[in-house]
């Protein structure tokens, strides 16, 4: 079920456009390219031309993910998408899913307010339960936990292995600075005298005590 990334834009970009502008829906391959350069809602910005969106549509529609509609007399050619219809999305979970291709690993909450143009969710938990609903469906997955980071990030798992998205490590703290040799050496000289001097003291005592 992996897609290349042009592949995963224009599939996210007729996704969204599905759902949060209907009336243009299915796209023109001039509104599909917009939509998929689109430098809003987009991480990364892509710069596509059409070439390459016409050989992910042929790839897309060869994996039975997109489908062709002709209109006005055959003069018109549009595209639709039929990858959520064939896995059973909700609504909600094809928002998070567009989303996620469009923008990568996000938190819930991040997601609730983006996603929230193509389907009304009401709070976090409702888009909690849509990324559920995909990780069931092994098309979504929990990032590993991040440094400085409050929120578990989600991502979608499309991605060709070799692309698949690495969780940067955060560097360990650095070590507490050491005393140059010098200054412990001093140190452990002046302990020293220090202990010869509590020992001088101890021997003239015991000399002056009555026999």
């Amino acid at each position: 079920m992996t897609l290349d990334r042009t592949e995963r834009r224009v599939i996210g970009a007729l996704i969204e456009k599905r759902y949060a502008t209907p009336e243009q829906y299915p796209l023109t391959l001039n509104y599909l390219l917009g939509a998929a350069n689109q430098k809003s809602n987009r991480d990364p910005v892509m710069t596509l031309n059409d070439f390459e969106v016409e050989g992910a549509l042929l790839a897309l529609r060869e994996k039975g993910h997109v489908l062709i509609r002709e209109r006005e007399g055959g003069r018109v050619t549009r595209f639709a998408e039929r990858y959520t219809d064939g896995l059973h999305l909700t609504d909600k979970e094809a928002a998070v899913l567009a989303e996620l291709l469009l923008r990568g690993p996000q938190s819930p909450p991040e997601l609730v307010r983006r996603a929230n143009r193509m389907a009304h969710f009401e709070g976090v938990p409702q888009v909690e339960d849509a990324l559920r609903g995909l990780a069931g469906k092994h098309l979504a997955r929990i990032m590993p936990k991040e440094s400085g980071r409050r929120y578990l990030r989600w991502d979608h798992r499309l991605y060709p292995e070799a692309e698949a998205p690495q969780v940067e490590e955060s560097p360990p703290p650095p070590a507490p600075p050491t005393a140059p040799p010098e200054a412990g050496l001093r140190d452990e000289i002046s302990a020293l005298r220090a202990d010869l001097d509590e020992l001088r003291r101890r021997v003239e005592r015991l000399e002056n005590q009555p026999a």
